[in-house]
């Protein structure tokens, strides 16, 4: 049983930073329920990789056995991912999968929200400024790190640039919590973060990098959300989501919803999730002018192209619409594909990212400092294990057969770079990324070979929405980067970062 309030885990031992997480993700789901939303997720796995279920308002987890270490977290993951995505009942899809290498869902597993109404898929301004914000003010200013009030003024009140603020903050919090040294956030045209920690003086570029979920915008927004729709909005999708809405909670109804994967699955590009939002949009008014005069007294089931969706009456109004159910996997599309017709990659989405901020340091060097660093706040479940961003800016990690080793490519055009770096006394980084410089061919070529990454990035960092950070340091760079090596564990994996 787990008690966020005092930290503790009784009758399975756990480690203080695992306590640690564990903490993170039931505050986090507490949060939505001080909003009458989540009580209670319940695997119906009796076996299931983690515990039976979480009670959310009483902060408590149960199981039927005892739980390791890696299950307690992957099912902190698990949950997270539940609520970012939809309300009712949904097969699991969770990151533990994703790391263990299937992309898809196990037969017969179903994860139940109970209690759950709408799940917000771009948070209202006054949700964020009424619950985690100031919390992370007072942890910053606990940690004694400046700039924090300019920062927060410089931030237009609108849920995308909190999005964006609050993802600094949260960087400049681990990072200093880390590092064990105040961080200064900086605005205008500085760099956003710098700090000094044992003699080394770093700037830090921040990108903020999640992804909505396209079907729960437009079918299970948060009531405040809606209301913005209805107030502010802008887009078709809005407008039918405020019309889909108007119409099922005028009805004695439930409409729970079966959707193929493909309609629910990430999209990494801008213009992707647009579609997507458009697509959902539109199966809105379709289903929306289905149930204008609806006036059946048994279970119906409505079919479009898309989705189907069981009709069934209750006893009284409001109407609601539960959780969708996925009748088919979908693909978590992580490398760029020969073929023309595939979606943007996981590592496209990296890589765009860290080039446009990679750009702003060679256009303007007098943001940067002796050291200089690349930071990702990556709040997305799927693009959480580390291992893409890790082959997105390395190369891919090529695994023999024959030979029962894995290894990374050198290209042809950088083999001085890789002899460069053996120079500099970068064997270890070297060796770490396994790269073998007799093997030249890889679908997956390394970001750090790009020359004007190694002319103006040292390396790279990621938060992750598990509040782990990712260190990679750039070994082809001409910068000096061994006073940024202590700093960061030698690992490519995302690390759990130790309180004080």
């Amino acid at each position: 049983m787990f008690d966020p309030a005092e930290g503790r885990v009784n009758a399975v031992r756990r480690t203080d930073d695992q306590v640690a997480a564990c903490a993170s993700f039931l505050s986090e789901a507490r949060c939505f329920e001080r909003h009458g939303e989540l009580r209670e997720i319940r695997s119906d796995h009796p076996g299931d990789e983690a515990m039976t279920a979480v009670d959310v308002g009483t902060g408590t987890c149960t199981g039927e056995r005892a739980v390791s270490d890696s299950e307690l977290l992957d099912f902190e993951g698990t949950v997270r991912e539940l609520v970012r995505l939809a309300a009712g009942t949904t097969p699991a899809r969770c990151p533990r999968a994703l790391r263990s290498g299937r992309r898809t869902p196990r037969k017969g597993v179903q994860w139940e929200y109970r209690g759950l109404s709408m799940t917000p898929p771009r948070m209202p301004p006054d949700f964020w400024e009424g619950q985690e914000l100031p919390a992370l003010v007072q942890r910053l200013k606990s940690l004694r790190c400046d700039g924090v009030d300019d920062k927060t003024a410089e931030y237009d009140p609108t849920p995308e640039k909190l999005g964006d603020l609050l993802a600094e903050l949260k960087l400049g919090a681990q990072l200093s919590t880390h590092l064990k040294v105040p961080v200064t956030f900086q605005t205008g045209d500085k760099s956003d973060i710098i700090f000094e920690a044992h003699g080394v003086r770093c700037t830090v570029e921040v990108e903020h990098k999640s992804t909505a979920d396209p079907f729960g915008a437009v079918f299970h927004p948060h009531p405040d959300t809606l209301a913005w729709y209805a107030e502010e909005g802008q887009e078709s999708w809005q407008e039918a989501a405020v019309r889909l809405n108007n119409i099922v909670t005028r009805l004695p109804i439930e409409v729970e919803p079966f959707t193929e994967g493909d309609l629910s699955e990430p999209r990494w590009g801008g213009r992707e999730r647009q579609k997507q939002e458009e697509c959902c949009g539109e199966l809105a008014n379709w289903l929306a002018s289905q149930l204008e005069g609806w006036n059946q007294d048994r279970p119906v089931e409505l079919i479009h192209a898309l989705a189907r969706f069981v009709i069934t009456p209750l006893s009284s109004r409001p109407g609601r619409i539960a959780g969708k159910t996925m009748v088919s996997p979908s693909r978590i599309h992580e490398f760029a594909s020969s073929q023309v017709s595939n979606p943007i990659s996981m590592s496209q989405w990296f890589r765009k990212a860290i080039e446009r901020k990679a750009n702003i340091a060679l256009e303007s060097p007098q943001r940067c400092a002796a050291q200089h660093l690349v930071a990702l706040v990556i709040d997305e479940a799927y693009a959480s294990d580390g291992g893409v961003l890790a082959n997105t800016l390395l190369g891919g990690l090529v695994w023999s057969s024959d030979e029962k080793k894995g290894y990374r490519t050198v290209p042809a055009f950088a083999q001085s770079l890789y002899h460069q770096s053996l120079d500099r006394g970068r064997r270890a980084l070297l060796d770490l990324a396994q790269f073998d410089s007799n093997e030249t061919i890889n679908r997956i070529e390394g970001l750090f070979f790009n020359e004007s990454i190694c002319a103006g990035v040292d390396g790279v960092l990621a938060l992750y929405y598990t509040g782990e950070l990712q260190a990679l340091l750039n070994p082809f760079t001409s910068r000096n980067i061994e006073p940024l090596r202590p700093l960061f564990p030698m690992t490519l994996s995302p690390f759990r970062v130790r309180a004080f």
